[in-house]
């Protein structure tokens, strides 16, 4: 028993040894968001995402600074909660990323090439991709102590499926089903890179103006076009309404003052037969909030069309 118990300490010790030989130099790549509450994400509030970054280095820091390599993570909504997000303009150094910022010492680095690499799409469209080589003439030291580099400056103001949604951030290759190693060009000290994603956080206080269909089978397929009256009403500042289709048509539901002004479209698409609801947050097509008031909504589907009154009330 005895000679088992030592076997088992002699062994507990050459796993920890070798951990640290084989995890020596590791360049460790993570993500947070210090506007974050919890977990939680203020929708329609800017909040910045930070690449943080820290040099592993166990045994020894590796021979060389680290000079350059490439970049490559992807914002996205694992459920597609959120379909869109605003990447806020801060001028930063960066002309082709201007959600972008550098710190504590990087943007002395970014100073020769920044190159986008092909797959790059970062137009506010989820998933929103950012792959770019860079290199530079002013180095950062081997031992990157833990701490923020790069930071994204976004906003998300709507959700595509409800009042909440999830946003997450990961490696490239990592998202669509790769490794999750970055390739650091010129620094093989550096090498694996390992970015330690996703990392998600629920966005709350989104303003939603969509439409769910409601699950029903074949058998309580609608018969005729209905468009309901809103709940609550008054409102404020939601309210919500059925509309019913019995069969596939082209629907189209606008928002209207009294001065019979078009306020805002909450759908204008072909829909299949069935039952759907709808929600409307009392903004204009500028996601601006509307003043107290009768306001009235009008469905259009084939030759059907109905308009009802809804009263918005602060």
């Amino acid at each position: 028993m005895k000679r088992n118990g030592i076997i088992l300490i002699a062994t507990l010790i050459v796993m920890m040894f070798a951990g640290q030989v084989f995890g020596q130099d590791k360049f460790i790549v993570t993500a947070s968001s210090p506007d974050a509450s919890g977990g939680i994400i203020s929708g329609g509030s800017p909040f910045s995402v930070e690449i943080n970054m820290d040099n592993d280095a166990v045994v020894s820091p590796p021979a060389s600074d680290w000079c350059g390599g490439n970049l490559s993570l992807k914002f996205y909504s694992p459920d597609a909660s959120i379909t869109e997000i605003t990447h806020i303009d801060v001028s930063g150094p960066d002309l082709t990323y201007k959600s972008l910022e550098y710190l504590n010492g990087f943007e002395t680095m970014m100073n020769l090439l920044i190159m986008p690499l092909v797959g790059t799409d970062l137009d506010g469209t989820l998933p929103d991709k950012i792959a770019f080589t860079v290199a530079g003439m002013n180095c950062m030291p081997a031992e990157l102590e833990l701490t923020a580099y790069i930071k994204f400056n976004l906003q998300i103001d709507n959700g595509a499926t409800g009042t909440e949604g999830t946003f997450c951030i990961d490696s490239i290759d990592a998202v669509e089903g790769g490794n999750s190693e970055w390739d650091w060009l010129f620094q093989p000290d550096f090498q694996p890179t390992s970015f330690n994603g996703p990392y998600c956080w629920t966005v709350n206080n989104l303003n939603y103006s969509g439409i769910k269909q409601l699950n029903i089978d074949d058998a309580t397929l609608p018969t005729e076009f209905m468009l309901g009256q809103n709940y609550p009403n008054p409102f404020n500042p939601r309210t919500q309404f059925n509309f019913a289709l019995p069969r596939q048509s082209q629907v189209k539901i606008d928002i209207f003052n009294v001065l019979g002004q078009k306020i805002k479209t909450l759908a204008d698409g072909e829909y299949e037969a069935g039952r759907y609801t709808i929600d409307w947050d009392g903004t204009d097509e500028n996601g601006s909030a509307t003043a107290s008031g009768i306001y009235f909504y009008r469905m259009n589907a084939d030759n059907f069309q109905d308009t009802k009154k809804l009263m918005l009330l602060k």
